[in-house]
């Protein structure tokens, strides 16, 4: 062929899960390319093409303009091959082992539009009311990937073959055409082929396994009835209700948790709380992203109480709100209507959701009434994400749910292969560095039972195995530096299972060095940062609080911090405040005049 080139493409990024070689395919496809696209592990996508040397132009230049909007391409690198190799057609081979130092899986995403229209559609029968409808564009990533390269035999849905008969068209036929947004979708399925919900009472028997329709009807009588439901998503369960303030007072007191903790709220539009709370432009933008994280909105002054009940946060000022994103909770308004519903983890505290319908049944039989589960397994749990937006930022206070598994990039090279770093005890997130990307896994809440406990390491190695880092490539191991954390001693495992250092960072320096990566400072600056968490262990064996900290990447000087405080009972301070005022009060006018001022004010027994 006069004028022809073969090429090699490698890209990496978020590439795999996305759309991505299908996008390819018919790009290639549309320039009269030849050749093979294929998955790499975590090393990207390759592919090898041949055609006139104006249309690889066209395609290589095409690359970033078309890409699917989910999609990043982290680089492109391409090379001319001296081949004699002539190809006759276009194909998407089988996907191979590589390795690479990113990460190519994406997020959870979001159900797409599309999708809702198919689902809502009943002229699509296969699709029609189906709550697990997805495409090469939306659905499960994160949660159901067992290992790279991303295919459907190494994800969950492995026990869901495509079907072959189901009408108007097969999956299997879907699947392989290239003209359909479900080519080469790796997580989709429908009422004939994939996982469906059965609904479940309190004893673990089975009390609707009909129709999804008779199903979401029965649902919605139990929750009009004031019923708790506890249902199983994506990554994890959610316990819901109505929220008004009889439903919520009820579920507060069964969850056993302090009167005043909030809930997050689940709406089918932000039209419903419009007159009850303020919502930016950028607030609206996140809540509508394929992320769809808890996002804390500010109470309007005289806001509509009918609307927004103001048992669901009593004492603040804002509330966390979240829009549907799987095709359940779209369903679930379709049936019960335009009301705002507790959506809660499915959780005892400081216990990780079970993600097993038996497990489920058995930690929440106290808390919910009726239970709506399905039988795909959820390979990590993942709860939902929550952030405020702040001059016009995004501030994340957990970061879980459409945001993992994406990587930090840090502002500086690092000469390191890897290294695992276990976090604090509380809110605690694990990490995995990698060259200079740090991985965080999704959070993983209190290391303080031994479920968290498994959780972090479980968590921890399963990120490992997507970066496919070797035990060998791990150099050193990182942890607070307080010695009675849980996870000081799972740091402490891992030193000697990696049979590496073990390096103990103190608490609010760590909070500092994370600003500092966050905001792109060098490695040879230094900034002055204020910490106002609460206490942590000192490198002089002294509690600490309030510090000034002059601070570079490899050491700090604490050069300024609030007068040292009595704790009773030490540590249980951070949890019960009332024991930090009154060690206070005590130490500052004397055991006969903090007597006095006890007797006058209500302290809470803890």
């Amino acid at each position: 062929m006069k004028d022809s080139k073969t090429i090699e493409a490698n890209i990496t990024g978020i590439v795999q899960g996305v759309g991505f070689r299908p996008f390819l395919y018919n790009l290639a496809r549309s320039l009269n390319l030849k050749g093979y696209i294929l998955n790499r592990g975590n090393a990207g996508v390759r592919l090898v093409l041949q055609g006139f040397s104006a249309n690889l132009n066209d395609f290589i230049e095409n690359i970033k303009l078309k890409k699917p909007q989910i999609s990043f391409i982290e680089n492109v690198s391409i090379k001319s091959l001296n081949s004699i190799k002539k190809f006759d057609i276009l194909a998407i081979k089988e996907s191979e082992q590589g390795r690479g130092t990113s990460l190519t899986l994406p997020t959870d995403i979001a159900i797409c539009e599309t999708c809702l229209k198919d689902m809502r559609n009943p002229q699509m029968k296969k699709y029609y009311q189906y709550p697990f409808i997805a495409c090469a564009l939306c659905g499960p990533r994160f949660t159901t990937v067992k290992e790279l390269p991303y295919d459907r035999e190494r994800s969950t849905m492995i026990e869901f073959p495509f079907c072959t008969h189901a009408e108007p068209i097969s999956c299997i036929k879907e699947y392989s055409d290239f003209n359909n947004r479900r080519f080469h979708a790796q997580t989709f399925s429908c009422s004939v082929c994939g996982p469906h919900y059965t609904l479940y009472d309190r004893e673990g028997e089975v009390t609707q396994e009909k129709q999804i329709e008779d199903i979401l009807v029965e649902i919605t009588r139990r929750l009009n009835g004031g019923d708790v439901l506890a249902i199983k998503g994506i990554g994890g369960t959610h316990l819901v209700c109505l929220a008004n303030d009889k439903n919520i007072l009820k579920l507060r007191k069964r969850k056993g948790e302090r009167k005043y903790k909030p809930f997050a709220v689940m709406v089918p539009n932000l039209d419903i709380v419009r007159d009850s709370l303020k919502i930016s432009l950028e607030e609206r933008e996140i809540l509508n992203s394929f992320r769809r994280p808890i996002v804390l909105l500010e109470k309007k002054n005289n806001g509509d109480e009918s609307k927004m009940s103001n048992q669901i946060a009593p004492g603040l000022n804002n509330i966390g709100i979240m829009l549907p994103y799987s095709g359940i909770h779209h369903l679930l308004f379709d049936f019960i209507g335009e009301k705002p519903l507790i959506y809660t983890s499915g959780n005892k505290s400081s216990i990780p959701m079970a993600i097993e319908n038996t497990k489920i049944i058995e930690q929440l039989k106290d808390l919910a009434d009726i239970f709506l589960l399905h039988n795909r397994q959820i390979y990590q749990r993942v709860d939902d994400s929550v952030l405020r937006m702040h001059d016009s930022k995004v501030k994340l206070i957990r970061r879980s749910r459409g945001f993992v598994p994406e990587y930090l990039s840090l502002p500086f090279e690092v000469d390191i292969s890897s290294a695992i770093a276990t976090g604090p005890e509380l809110m605690t997130t694990g990490a995995i560095l990698r060259r200079n990307r740090i991985f965080q896994t999704q959070h993983i809440g209190h290391v303080t039972h031994l479920e968290t406990y498994d959780f972090l390491k479980e968590s921890l190695f399963h990120m490992q195995n997507l970066l496919q880092v070797k035990d060998a490539e791990i150099e050193f191991i990182a942890c607070d530096l307080h010695p009675a954390f849980i996870t000081t001693q799972i740091a402490q495992e891992f030193s000697s299972k990696f049979n590496v250092d073990l390096y103990q960072i103190q608490h609010h320096y760590a909070h500092i060095l994370s600003l500092m990566a966050e905001n792109d400072v060098k490695i040879d600056e230094k900034i002055v940062g204020i910490c106002t968490d609460g206490i942590g262990y000192g490198t002089d064996g002294n509690i600490w609080g309030g510090e000034i900290i002059l601070s570079d990447y490899n050491k700090f000087q604490r050069i300024g911090h609030l007068e040292n405080q009595p704790m009773i009972g030490g540590d249980r301070c951070t949890k019960y405040p009332a024991r930090m005022a009154a060690s206070i009060i005590l130490n500052k006018f004397g055991i006969d005049e903090a007597s006095k001022i006890f007797n006058k004010i209500e302290i809470i027994n803890d």
